[in-house]
């Protein structure tokens, strides 16, 4: 009799436990829904659109964004990007931040069935870095380089596995919108990440955890709030906290870099015209070498 107690104890606090462990880590994952697509974010537009958001440590403007999409004549879209700020970083033994210049420039092509199909990063600071991705169907090859002070310190291409409908966000824009939100949805992001061995197509978590009012550029509005974790659970602290119009544009965003929360906040969104198009490319000084 003894021993039959003490198998139905072992047996109820097993599965319990188990109970705990599939709640806190399985479960989490299946509440997130497919992302938004490229042909949801995209399909509506017929028009170039920029969009500028400035950067900010405290009150301190550090920065700028400067983003333009363009509808092509076949079908495809160019989306480029452009941000120039001055990060803080702290300095060993030292109380006083480093200023450091960073300028980020990445170029997306999304083809005209709204799939990606190629994109380049560029980052310069102290040192130069660029990566370069191309996609062959459910495949994207990737090639990348580091140097500093004229010496080249990594590089080199690899392929992984890209899933049809999978957008990619860059290092200062993880989630680019598309879809409604309302509060309890959730959804992944795909990042690209760096590792030992490589690159990696990671995963974020997006989750819509309140309806609030936010003040952008001395106004309210009333939309959502979006926090981003590298993990489904709420135990852990966001990455990124988002706060997003009815339609699920981010207007403001708070990141974490190098230990400093930086604050993104859209100052403009308009369409323009060709030759506004034209002064943007020659402001920016792009130049068809830098094409992916």
């Amino acid at each position: 009799m003894t021993r039959h107690a003490i198998l139905l104890a072992t047996g109820a606090v097993w599965a319990v436990m188990m109970s705990a462990l599939l709640k806190r880590e399985v479960l989490p994952y299946f509440a997130y829904q497919a992302p938004p697509t490229y042909r949801g974010l995209l399909q509506t537009r017929v028009e170039p659109e920029r969009t500028r958001a400035a950067i900010h440590l405290g009150r301190d403007k550090r920065g700028a964004i400067d983003t333009l999409i363009e509808p092509q004549m076949d079908g495809s879209f160019r989306w480029r990007s452009v941000a120039e700020f001055e990060a803080a970083v702290p300095t060993p033994g030292r109380t006083e931040l480093l200023n450091v210049p960073v300028s980020f420039r990445s170029e997306v092509v999304i083809d005209a069935t709204y799939q990606l199909a190629r994109f380049r990063w560029d980052l310069r600071s102290f040192f130069h870095g660029w990566v370069r991705g191309r996609r062959t169907g459910n495949r994207l090859r990737i090639e990348y380089e580091v140097e500093a002070m004229g010496s080249r310190l990594a590089g080199g291409a690899q392929e992984m596995d890209f899933p049809e409908d999978t957008m990619v966000g860059d290092v200062f824009q993880p989630y680019l919108g598309g879809g409604r939100l309302y509060v309890g949805k959730k959804w992944k992001i795909a990042t690209i990440e760096l590792h030992h061995t490589g690159f990696r197509l990671g995963t974020l978590y997006a989750a819509v955890t309140a309806r609030e009012v936010f003040r952008v550029r001395f106004r309210d509005l009333i939309g959502f709030r979006v926090e981003v974790r590298r993990k489904p659970s709420d135990e852990v602290l966001p990455a990124l906290i988002l706060h997003c119009q009815e339609d699920g544009t981010a207007v403001k965003q708070k990141v974490t870099f190098e230990n400093l929360e930086y604050v993104v906040t859209v100052e403009e969104k308009k369409s323009l015209g060709p030759e506004e198009v034209a002064e943007w490319i020659r402001r920016h000084g792009w130049s068809a070498e830098e094409d992916p």
